[in-house]
């Protein structure tokens, strides 16, 4: 058989912007680029756009990193994904940052990352339903990002991206046609700013705004179209109540996210358009589409906007609780969920070590989100060892 269609497979990732649900849901290439690698972001509703400097920070606004107040740092995590449903689902990623030079005002960060999504075994079968073959595919993108101070506490950032696919291996096929593994290209552009506030300056209210995923179309085959990459516009801020780490620091933060993707339209039985736009079109018309080509007009525009609220307490910067609610609608995804996360860091020497655990509450009980969970452990090296 020349296909086999694994987007099937690809709906059942849920978390990300495949259909899980009904109604008109948004489906994109490589969705697990929507799936955090952030313990603490994720254990906070998956926001961060806004929210306090992570190692993971390259991830959620390239242009918070440059906010780092440690030399460097390095986070590994790990994410059983969607255990009830699908076994093998996993997600595994790393994210390091250094600052290699300070002069003047100026200061700048570098940062990279790595994402390995594994899919488990899948089982391959002809037009007949006979299994041809088991395979195991996987998917992964590897970053670089620059940040960049451009005035107090504001900065701007660029990640650039690469993303692998592998769907399937050439034996499962009958005719044995090559399959090729899916390649992309993408970048994100962040901004950040925070501004002190209180009597004392003791609080931050800052803002933030990216642009994920922006890059070329993914192909399994050497024709046809190819697929959108899940291209998201983020938009959050967060409000951090206290300045003082021996202390103990409050944090709560809102976060908007819709993808710039066509929305699917509707079709006749002939295949024609009746309601909605055309979904063949480039990546540039496609951000500029996805605004306003909702067949249900601008309710349904609303709809693709998912909505996330996340919470943070800080115990003497040892101790961390974590929880957050977020809402998308059941047309558009149904992804609505609680999260709650504990975090631990312990000081050696003038370094950090921390721990974080985050689990995911689906309010949905047969979502095939439940019993999803993530664990981290990150080290934070200090400026000062350098100096």
């Amino acid at each position: 058989m020349k296909k086999i269609t694994f987007i099937l497979v690809n709906f059942f990732i849920a978390f990300t912007y495949a259909a899980y649900g009904q109604y008109n849901t948004i489906n994109t290439a490589v969705p697990f680029l929507g799936i955090s690698p952030s313990t603490r972001g994720a254990s906070m509703a998956d926001i961060g756009v806004a929210t306090p400097m992570d190692p993971t920070s390259a991830y959620w606004n390239p242009g918070k990193l440059m906010m780092a107040d440690n030399y460097s740092g390095f986070t590994f995590s790990h994410a059983p994904w969607m255990p009830a449903l699908i076994e093998g689902l996993n997600l595994t990623s790393v994210y390091a940052y250094v600052a290699p030079f300070e002069a003047g005002q100026t200061i700048q960060m570098f940062g990279a990352g790595l994402r390995y999504f594994s899919h488990g075994d899948v089982k391959y079968m002809d037009i007949n339903g006979a299994e041809v073959g088991t395979y195991q595919p996987d998917d992964f993108a590897v970053d670089l990002t620059y940040s960049r101070q451009i005035g107090d506490a504001e900065g701007i950032g660029l990640t650039f991206r690469v993303i692998s696919s592998s769907l399937g291996s050439s034996h499962v096929y009958a005719d044995h046609s090559p399959v090729k593994k899916g390649m992309a290209f993408a970048i994100d552009l962040g901004y950040y700013k925070s501004i002190t506030t209180g009597e004392r300056e003791s609080n931050n209210l800052a803002f933030g705004a990216t642009l994920q995923n922006l890059g070329s179309k993914l192909k399994y085959t050497t024709d046809g179209p190819g697929t959108f990459l899940p291209t998201t516009l983020k938009l959050g801020t967060n409000y951090l109540i206290g300045n003082d780490p021996g202390a103990v620091m409050y944090s709560v933060g809102i976060e908007l996210n819709k993808l710039l993707v066509p929305t699917p339209p509707i079709y006749d039985e002939n295949g024609q358009i009746i309601a909605g736009k055309d979904p063949g079109v480039s990546m540039m018309k496609g951000i500029t589409q996805s605004f306003y080509d909702a067949p249900g007009g601008f309710k349904e525009e609303l709809n693709e906007i998912q909505l996330s609220f996340g919470a943070e307490a800080a115990f003497y910067d040892h101790y961390f609780l974590r929880g957050g609610l977020s809402y998308e609608s059941e047309f558009k995804g149904n992804r609505s969920y609680g999260t709650i996360g504990v975090g631990y860091k312990m000081y050696l020497s003038s370094n950090q070590v921390q721990f974080d655990g985050g689990y995911l509450l689906p309010f949905d009980p047969n979502s095939p989100l439940k019993n999803s969970f993530r664990l981290s452990i990150s080290i934070f090296v200090d400026k000062r060892n350098g100096s």
